[in-house]
């Protein structure tokens, strides 16, 4: 079974639970969230965490801390971000348009990407800062921090190279897969 089919049409969720996430923190939910279309009709999710539309309101936390790891694969014709945030919020969406959103709500699933939160702050003092949000090339993946005051990224990096332990990026690529694969057994059992 591939994870592209599986998480097809379920984008629509995006704008519901982002909604519901920053109401549970007080927070009045962003344009973006609350399910108005971007260029082209889309809800862009992606753009709306790098760029911290989507904290906005939040109580702000210290200075620096991490809020959402990131992490784009480009895959196919396209490009999966796996997004896990410090509240336990955790979604799976595709430029294509599906998505597995809310699946922080598994035990086994948040675990996962707490681990893959740690794993991007491990070696977050290896990022620079981000202004701008490429998404990477068929066969790479592009690792970003998020806290309130800044977006860090990894830059693009083939996956191959990523693979490779020891590289810096192995670990987070690796609990990044761990959370897609928690996110697959959990859709899939449902």
């Amino acid at each position: 079974m591939h994870l592209i089919p599986v998480v097809s049409g379920l984008v629509a969720l995006a704008a519901v639970v982002a909604a519901v996430a920053l109401s549970r923190r007080g927070a009045a939910p962003p344009a973006a969230a609350m399910g108005m279309a971007g260029a082209g009709g889309k809800v862009d999710l992606r753009q709306a965490v790098l760029s911290r539309e989507v904290l906005a309101g939040r109580p702000p936390g210290a200075s620096g801390q991490m809020l959402c790891a990131l992490m784009d694969w480009g895959v196919g014709n396209g490009v999966a971000t796996l997004a896990a945030f410090d509240d336990g919020t955790v979604s799976l969406y595709t430029s294509a348009g599906g998505g597995v959103i809310g699946a922080g709500s598994r035990a086994a699933v948040r675990a996962a990407a707490e681990a893959f939160r740690s794993e991007v702050e491990k070696v977050r003092a290896r990022f620079v800062p981000a202004t701008a949000y490429a998404l990477p090339g068929t066969g790479s993946a592009i690792f970003w921090a998020v806290a309130a005051d800044q977006t860090w990224t990894s830059g693009p990096v083939p996956v191959g190279q990523i693979q490779q332990s020891p590289f810096w990026l192995a670990a987070s690529w690796q609990a990044a897969q761990a959370t897609i694969g928690r996110m697959r057994e959990t859709t899939s059992t449902r």
